[in-house]
């Protein structure tokens, strides 16, 4: 996402289609809310909600990982959850419909959605009265997934994502795309996305209609999932995915390895009608040209790609010293040719881009085992010569 700034004063910048504002909040300044949006968008479809008190934010973690684990192995999916229901008045707060859980989590699990999406929201949106919705942790499937799609939430509903896993360092972060509106009755026919349609994972012509590098967006979680910014969406006016890098992990699911919360909800005022988020523009500062950052693992990724359509034939790991130079040299010029075209085939989930990030999986996969091997090796050694 967007990095902080050295001040606290509210940021606004702008990529190539969409407008970013980073505005502070919280006690003490020590948090933000960064608003996404493209530059005719009235609300922002994307804010990224970073955390305000870590010892909080440390709590929430505890919380949401001692959930997870309660939920039984043979439940690849998860789907254990709640409803709940927040007020400006905290007096009023309730959960329902959460028999797996405690009255001792319904209560933390309350302070999480208040502290994490609650008051982030309403630190830019006053107005913001009631918040209403659904808690589910699951792991997402296979498949899919990997495709550009919405999940057919009406129009003001909002998604949240919080990732309980950060060790894999090729899967932690969340991506989305903002591409332009469907064109309205009695205009031309512009390219864009038809919101009207799934995006079938199989059809490279559909996935790549209108999403592109230039409205793509990807949310970093860290290696502290505690200290992750959660990733807060409006479905009906975005796409969404699983990283494309899952197309190298088939047993995503089976394994659990990526579990999550997912919060939908919806915001409310004192009459009752629905909320978003304000637009990046109306941040009060000028308008600064600047690109979102792409998570760490991702440019990894995308640089390797780049290399492999130079040429390079090296190691995934361990890269000798002529390939760091390389590996550098291609980071160096972060929108270089062979970076940007790496970056476009990975958006547009292009054949070229899957097949590479399955076979960068199975060398890795390799690589690794042929280490363990090498080590059990060496074990059995030193006790033979023992």
């Amino acid at each position: 996402a967007v990095p902080s700034p050295a001040g606290r004063a509210p940021v606004v910048m702008r990529g190539d289609d969409l407008v970013v504002a980073e505005i502070p909040c919280g006690s003490g300044g020590h948090s933000s809310v960064t608003l996404i949006a493209r530059s005719e968008s009235t609300s922002a479809p994307l804010a990224i909600l970073s955390p305000a008190s870590g010892v909080a934010a440390a709590a929430h973690d505890r919380l949401l990982k001692e959930l997870w684990a309660s939920v039984p192995d043979s439940s690849v999916s998860g789907g254990r959850g709640a409803r709940f229901r927040l007020h400006a008045d905290p007096g009023g707060d309730a959960t329902c419909d959460g028999d797996f859980f405690s009255p001792a989590q319904h209560e933390r699990l309350l302070s999480f959605v208040r502290e994490r999406v609650f008051d982030a929201w309403r630190s830019v949106t006053p107005e913001l009265r009631s918040l209403a919705g659904s808690f589910e942790l699951f792991n997402p499937a296979l498949g899919a997934n990997m495709g550009w799609h919405q999940d057919g939430h009406a129009a003001g509903e909002l998604v949240a994502h919080y990732y309980l896993a950060a060790d894999d360092e090729d899967m932690a972060w969340a991506e989305v795309a903002l591409p332009p509106a469907p064109p309205s009755e009695g205009e031309a026919e512009a390219p864009g996305f038809d919101f009207s349609c799934a995006v079938d994972f199989g059809s490279s012509d559909e996935l790549s209609r209108g999403v592109a590098a230039s409205n793509f967006v990807a949310v970093g979680c860290g290696a502290d999932t505690a200290a992750q910014p959660i990733c807060v969406f409006e479905d009906s006016a975005v796409l969404h995915r699983t990283p494309l890098t899952a197309a190298g992990k088939p047993q995503l699911q089976s394994r659990r390895s990526r579990p999550m919360a997912r919060l939908v909800f919806y915001g409310t005022d004192a009459d009752g009608a629905t909320l978003r988020f304000p637009p990046p523009h109306s941040a009060p500062q000028a308008l600064r040209a600047a690109a979102p950052r792409l998570p760490e693992g991702l440019v990894r990724v995308l640089c390797e790609f780049g290399m492999k359509k130079r040429g390079w034939t090296g190691k995934s790991r361990g890269p000798a010293a002529e390939t760091r130079l390389r590996y550098e040299a291609l980071m160096e010029p972060y929108a270089g040719r062979y970076f940007s075209e790496a970056l476009d085939s990975y958006v547009a989930g292009g054949q070229e881009a899957v097949a590479f990030v399955g076979a960068r999986a199975a060398a890795l996969a390799a690589e690794l085992e042929a280490e363990a091997e090498a080590e059990a090796e060496k074990l059995k050694a030193a006790r033979v010569a023992a």
